[in-house]
């Protein structure tokens, strides 16, 4: 009965978190439109003719990175070109050590054998429920929902911040 519960709860959470990703897609969609016609009003009111477009445009860039960052959960104006070198020498690294590599795979393995069955089954069953969604989905929008796919993936970014502080040292 325990393991039931925890693939149902591992099922479950993937369920969500599938819907939460589909409800970020969407927004960004539709808040595109919004943040346009808000743009384009609140331009009108307050710019003179030579300085519309200008003006217009500087609002709907500001409404469209509010929405990123709404789904990112960062502002990617803030990463300085400094942290995006250090960001790729990161992975170009780890992509091409084998030996860290090794020891990646074997922490996974070690990390994974030291799990309680229970939390091995509610992890299971979440990450092939996200697997059999992704694949579904890929598969009857001709490619285009590997969109989705990804975008469901994105709530996961915030939990690799501590290993990018470990890999880095």
């Amino acid at each position: 009965m325990a393991y039931q519960s925890a693939l149902a709860k591992g099922t479950g959470q993937a369920l969500w978190g599938i819907l939460i990703g589909f409800k970020e897609l969407t927004d960004l969609g539709t808040q595109h439109l919004n943040n346009a016609l808000v743009a384009a009003w609140e331009t009108w009111r307050h710019a003179d003719e030579q300085r519309y477009l200008q003006t217009f445009l500087k609002q709907f860039e500001e409404a469209e990175f509010k929405e990123l960052i709404d789904v990112l959960g960062i502002d990617p104006r803030s990463i300085t070109r400094q942290q995006w070198a250090e960001a790729q020498s990161l992975l170009n690294f780890l992509w091409h050590d084998d030996e860290t590599q090794a020891q990646l795979i074997d922490f996974t393995k070690d990390y994974i054998d030291a799990q309680h069955g229970l939390e091995i089954a509610e992890t299971g069953a979440g990450m092939v429920t996200e697997v059999a969604v992704d694949i579904l989905i890929t598969a009857l929008t001709l490619g285009m929902g590997a969109a989705l796919a990804v975008t469901t993936k994105v709530r996961h970014a915030n939990k690799l911040g501590s290993l990018g502080k470990v890999l880095k040292q």
